[in-house]
């Protein structure tokens, strides 16, 4: 799949937030985020097998709204943004996933 942000229609725009979501969970989260550029993740919570997309609604607990980004940390988890976790100022803190948790994680085409 290639790179996208959900109903933005350039590139030039989908980069210019994608930049700005990403700014957003560093403030949240300790610790730097990677370059890599996730589309898909796939894992488990609590015996329960769940599979993230961007684009899609999460469907992960009390979330329920479409994903904007996933980010990878250099060091512990990846990072989940949809409008209510991550993205809003009010919810800062995005969903996070630990590596030992993900089962397959999936990058966007270069």
């Amino acid at each position: 799949m290639e790179f996208f942000i959900p109903h933005v229609e350039t590139p030039e725009a989908a980069e210019r937030i994608y930049q700005e979501i990403k700014r957003r969970a560093q403030g949240a989260f300790p610790g730097p985020l990677s370059e890599r550029r996730i589309f898909r993740i796939e894992f488990i919570h609590r015996s329960v097998r769940y599979e993230i997309e961007v684009g899609k609604k999460a469907n992960f607990h009390e979330v329920n709204d479409e994903v904007k980004a996933i980010f990878e940390s250099e060091s512990t988890a990846y990072l989940i943004c949809t409008p209510s976790r991550g993205i809003d100022p009010h919810f800062p803190m995005p969903i996070i996933v630990g590596f030992s948790d993900a089962m397959r994680v999936e990058d966007f085409e270069n």
